[in-house]
């Protein structure tokens, strides 16, 4: 059997997280990245941010008139770099401009839409790690939301992978030393996880070849409502 092999830079060129998302990767080249992102933090925040910007895109847009919608984007710019954190919230809030637009101030359209709804987010910085006890988190159905989590930093590791589990469910980014400084939210796209258990993982990394390092687990209970 031929192993699955796609570099970053192979995904980069294929701009693969935004045709993920899209849904027009080939079968085999969604079975490659899929196997990439697991281990690349860049390319899985690309694709954890791009799915919170893309669903909360589409609930502004949700009743705005197809003949009414003016946002485009230039072709000869991959989307993919404004899914970004700064650019990601920028856009939205653009898409939102223009969404109330539509709905609000035009003259003869009477249907207004619900005010934008902010991300639903819990905070695990007083669970206990270990497996000493699981926090419960109760997200809303089918909608992403955030997790916060202090990095038990140390001055002889260079960066931090933080995965979040639920049997083969998993969603991975990559921390900095300096972003480790302050708390961190690890966004979870809609329908990664499902009611029951589920764990964050914090491992440290001296380097790209050393080894990972256990730093702490936080096992959580999730309900979805």
């Amino acid at each position: 059997m031929k192993v699955l092999t796609m570099d970053h830079s192979e995904a980069t060129r294929l701009s693969a997280a935004e045709k993920y998302l899209l849904g027009e990767l080939p079968a085999r080249e969604r079975e490659e990245f899929e196997e990439h992102f697991f281990t690349c933090g860049e390319c899985a925040a690309d694709v954890s941010s791009g799915a919170v910007f893309l669903d909360n895109a589409r609930e502004v847009l949700r009743e705005v008139p197809a003949s009414q919608t003016v946002l485009k984007l230039a072709p000869s710019r991959s989307w993919a770099s404004w899914l970004r954190p700064a650019w990601s919230f920028a856009l939205l809030v653009l898409v939102a401009v223009i969404g109330y637009q539509n709905l609000v101030t035009i003259p003869g359209l009477k249907k207004t839409t619900a005010p934008p709804e902010a991300l639903t987010s819990f905070s695990l910085l007083t669970a206990a790690s270990r497996g000493e006890g699981a926090a419960v988190i109760r997200p809303p159905q089918n909608r992403p939301f955030g997790l916060y989590v202090d990095i038990p930093a140390s001055p002889s590791l260079a960066y931090y992978t933080v995965d979040v589990t639920q049997g083969s469910r998993h969603v991975a980014v990559q921390v900095s030393a300096e972003q480790a400084k302050d708390t961190v939210q690890v966004l979870i796209p809609a329908g990664t996880l499902s009611s029951g258990h589920a764990e964050l993982i914090i491992s440290g990394h001296a380097s790209e070849s050393a080894p990972a390092v256990d730093v702490a687990r936080y096992p959580f209970d999730v309900q979805l409502q």
